[in-house]
């Protein structure tokens, strides 16, 4: 990404010259309080919230221009897993939305069925096939829009606020999950524990604009900066460091 600015229609500038590169299967958080532009950042990514224009691509995906001619193949690429697991669930049973997306794909029915069972599998739902979406419960739903995104073999897989709203059992289930997808990940969360744990880079965003880009547990550990913009180093991890053996 390259000096991608966004200004919302009614004014609000989300973000402003953001540049950064993210390297195959390397494990990013975006960091940052709400409203900083986080969300915005990782819609940008499929083409969203528009496609650059001027004739200068300012985004690339796996070697890949995001442009409007382009835009197939970029979603089939980058699989976005959204923080609000209803906006991602719409079909009648979890079979059809896990299905989706290799259908739409043009992958036969066989092929289809097995990338289905592979995905509920690795979540750990292979028995919700027949189960409606809708009736399921908030932390199964997240495990559902993650199986949705695992289904289509994304070379990169974004992922906005995954463990909001869960239990810490939940969020552990979610992590470890996570923890085991070898892909290229982006995920954005202003859960330090998350970021700390998941990623090896971190980039740090507030009103905007990059304030700081670097080592996870660097950036994470500085409990001034973390203050400065909006965040707190966990205690947890503040306990981590002043322990001696």
């Amino acid at each position: 990404m390259q000096n991608l600015s966004f200004k919302y229609p009614d004014g609000k500038n989300a973000l402003e010259n953001i540049s950064l590169e993210v390297y195959q299967r390397e494990s990013v958080a975006i960091i940052g309080p709400n409203g900083a532009g986080k969300s915005t950042l990782l819609l940008h990514l499929n083409g969203s919230l528009g496609i650059p224009e001027n004739g200068k691509p300012k985004i690339k995906i796996a070697e890949i221009n995001l442009t409007r001619k382009n835009l197939k193949e970029i979603r089939k690429n980058v699989g976005v897993v959204f923080q609000n697991p209803d906006d991602q669930l719409f079909m009648p049973s979890v079979f059809d939305d896990v299905a989706f997306g290799p259908i739409n794909l043009g992958y036969p029915d066989s092929i289809v069925r097995e990338k289905v069972a592979k995905a509920l599998e690795e979540v750990g739902l292979a028995q919700f096939e027949r189960r409606a979406s809708y009736h399921l419960s908030y932390g199964e739903k997240k495990l559902i829009s993650i199986a949705t995104i695992i289904s289509m073999d994304p070379k990169l897989v974004v992922l906005d606020e995954p463990t909001s709203g869960l239990d810490p059992r939940g969020k552990r289930r979610i992590m470890q999950i996570l923890k085991k997808m070898v892909v290229t990940k982006i995920i954005a969360t202003h859960d330090l524990e998350v970021a700390y744990e998941l990623c090896n880079r971190a980039i740090l965003i507030n009103n905007g604009v990059i304030v700081a880009i670097g080592d996870a547990e660097d950036i994470i550990e500085n409990e001034q900066l973390m203050l400065e913009n909006g965040l707190e180093t966990p205690l947890s991890i503040v306990l981590s460091r002043k322990v001696t053996w």
